[in-house]
C-alpha cells in the first residue's frame, strides 16, 4: 500500500457565522470541559457544516430553505492547537456525528421530492453545480427474512434436529434460541414443519430454517451513476451502505438496489447477466463502485483484481508501460500529520479470533499535537481492511474509524461484546462493541482507471470528493 500526502494539519471544524446561539455553544467546546463538549458537539449545529455550498434550488422549497439556513457552517479549524487532549472527544464526536444526524435531517424532504418520480427509471439532480443520475427505492420497513438450506450429511446422521443447529449455527444464537426458533415453527425437514427438538436427522434430508423478517439498520438508499454503457456501470457509493448481503444487512445492500433498478431495464439477449459488484468496498467506505453487466465484463474484470490494482507509473493516462490493467485511488483522512511525501506499508495481514482472545485493551499512547492528514492511497492488492489496518498499523489510523487504533489491531477484545439478550426470534442482539462493518472513518474511492473489457480503451471514472476530504484548493475550485 503507498500513501502519498495531499495536504496537512487539517482539524475538526470552524463556524463562519455569527449567529449568537452558536457562538455560544463554540465557547463550551474551546472552554476544556471534555463531558459538555462531546454533548455540544453532537448537538450544535457544527454537524451541518458540510452542507456549505449546497445548491438545492432545483429541489423544492422545503429542502432549500433547510439547506441555506445550514450553509454557514463549513469545514475548517477549531484552534484545537493547544496541549490540552480533552478536547479531542469533543472535535472526533463532531466529526462522527454530521453525516449521521445531516442524513436523518434530510432523508424525509429528499424521500418526499423522489417520490414525485417513481415511476422513472433515474432521477436527474442538479447539486453543488453538476448533473447526474441517481437510482435507488426507499427501503420497506422489514425485510424479507432468510431461508437457511441444509442437506443432512453422514456425520450428522442420527442427530437430533436441536443439536444440528445448536452446534452448526452457535455463533446465531445460543441453545435457548435454538428451541424457541424450533417451537416457532421456523423449521422443516422434507417440508414437513417440525416442532419436536429431539427429531432424529436422516441422511440426506433437507433442512430449511426459515429467518423471521426484521428491520436492518438505517442505511442510506441512493447511489449515483458516475458511468454506464452496455458493459459496466460504476456506481458512487454512499458511505453507510453495505455492498453485498451479509449480517444483519440481507436487504438494505447495493446488491438489492441494483435489482431493482436492472428489474425495470430492458436488456437485450446477449447481456447475460444483471448488474453486479466485481470488488469489495467496505460499508464505512464511499466512493466508486464498479459493477458488471456482462459475462465478459465480470471474467475480465475479474482478471484484472487479480493482478492488483496499483498502477506502477501512478500515471493518469495508464500510457504504454503500465502493468496494471485497472488502478484505484482512495482520499482518506487519517489522524495526526504523515511528514514524508510518499510511504509504503507492506505489514502482513492475517486472521485472528474476534472477540475473547487477547487478554485487557489495547490502547495507543497519544503523542505530538492534534492534528489530521489527508492523504490519497493506492493499493497493491485487495485485503478485507487493508488500508484502515495498514495506516493504523504505522500510527495514523483513519479519523473516526471505530475500530482499528494505532497499531493495526482492534479497538477492543473483550469478550463481553457479544450480549447474551435475545432478539425476537431467539439470535445474539448485535455487539455492544466495534465490529468491522462499523462506519465513522473517513475513506473514498476517488479515481478509477481500467481498460474497457470489450474495447479495450482507457476510462477513467471519478468519484466526486466529500467535502471533508477535499484539499482547499479543491474546495475553492468546487464553489467558482
Amino acid at each position: 500500500m503507498t500513501v502519498m500526502l495531499q495536504s496537512s494539519q487539517m482539524v475538526s471544524i470552524i463556524l463562519q457565522d455569527t449567529r449568537d446561539e452558536f457562538s455560544e455553544k463554540l465557547k463550551v467546546l474551546t472552554s476544556g470541559n471534555p463531558q459538555e463538549n462531546s454533548h455540544v458537539a453532537q448537538k450544535s449545529g457544527a454537524i451541518f457544516f458540510a452542507m456549505k455550498g449546497a445548491s438545492a434550488s432545483t429541489l423544492f422549497p422545503q429542502m432549500s430553505s433547510f439547506i441555506s439556513k445550514n450553509a454557514a457552517y463549513t469545514l475548517g479549524i477549531i484552534n484545537l492547537n493547544s496541549k490540552d487532549q480533552t478536547l479531542l472527544p469533543a472535535r472526533d464526536s463532531a466529526l462522527n456525528s454530521y453525516i449521521s444526524i445531516t442524513i436523518e435531517a434530510l432523508n424525509p424532504l429528499l424521500s418526499k421530492f423522489l417520490s414525485q418520480f417513481s415511476h422513472r427509471r433515474s432521477i436527474p439532480i442538479m447539486l453543488l453545480g453538476r448533473s447526474f443520475q441517481v437510482i435507488g427505492i426507499p427501503w420497506p420497513d422489514l425485510n424479507d427474512g432468510l431461508f437457511y438450506n441444509d442437506v443432512v450429511k453422514p456425520p450428522d446422521s442420527g442427530k437430533s434436529l436441536i443439536h444440528f443447529y445448536s452446534w452448526k449455527y452457535k455463533s446465531s444464537a445460543p441453545l435457548e434460541g435454538w428451541l424457541q426458533r424450533i417451537k416457532n415453527e421456523q423449521i422443516t425437514i422434507d417440508g414437513e414443519v417440525i416442532t419436536d427438538p429431539e427429531t432424529i436427522l436422516r441422511i440426506g434430508s433437507d433442512l430449511v430454517y426459515r429467518r423471521l423478517p426484521w428491520k436492518e439498520p438505517d442505511t442510506p438508499y441512493l447511489l449515483e451513476i458516475l458511468y454506464e454503457d452496455n458493459e459496466m456501470i460504476a456506481l458512487n457509493k454512499p458511505s453507510g451502505l453495505q455492498v453485498l448481503p451479509g449480517g444483519v444487512f440481507q436487504q438494505r445492500t447495493v446488491l438489492t438496489q441494483l435489482q431493482w433498478w436492472s428489474s425495470k431495464q430492458s436488456f437485450s439477449v446477449s447481456e447475460e447477466l444483471h448488474p453486479v459488484p466485481v470488488h469489495r468496498l467496505g460499508r464505512g467506505t464511499s466512493g466508486i463502485l464498479l459493477c458488471a453487466k456482462t459475462k465478459l465484463a465480470r471474467t475480465q474484470f475479474a482478471a484484472y483484481f487479480a493482478e492488483g490494482t496499483s498502477s506502477v507509473r501512478r500515471n493518469s493516462t495508464m500510457e504504454e508501460g503500465t502493468k496494471r490493467k485497472i488502478s484505484k485511488i482512495y482520499r482518506a483522512l487519517v489522524t495526526g500529520i504523515i511528514h514524508d511525501d510518499e510511504v509504503s506499508v507492506d505489514q502482513p495481514i492475517g486472521r485472528m479470533q474476534y472477540p475473547g482472545v487477547a487478554q485487557g485493551l489495547y490502547v495507543a499512547t497519544p503523542s505530538g499535537k492534534p492534528a489530521c492528514s489527508k492523504v490519497n492511497v493506492e493499493i497493491q492488492s485487495g485485503r478485507p481492511h487493508q488500508i484502515r489496518i495498514h495506516l493504523s498499523s504505522i500510527g495514523h489510523p483513519l479519523l473516526g474509524d471505530p475500530l482499528y487504533v494505532a497499531g493495526g489491531q482492534p479497538n477492543c477484545l473483550h469478550s463481553e461484546v457479544v450480549n447474551q439478550s435475545f432478539a425476537e426470534d431467539g439470535g445474539y442482539e448485535r455487539p455492544t462493541k466495534p465490529v468491522p462493518g462499523d462506519c465513522g472513518y473517513y475513506l473514498h474511492a476517488h479515481q478509477l482507471i481500467l481498460y474497457h473489457p470489450k474495447t479495450n480503451e482507457v476510462v477513467k471514472i471519478i468519484a466526486p470528493l466529500p467535502p471533508i476530504l477535499r484539499t482547499r484548493i479543491e474546495a475553492e475550485d468546487v464553489h467558482e
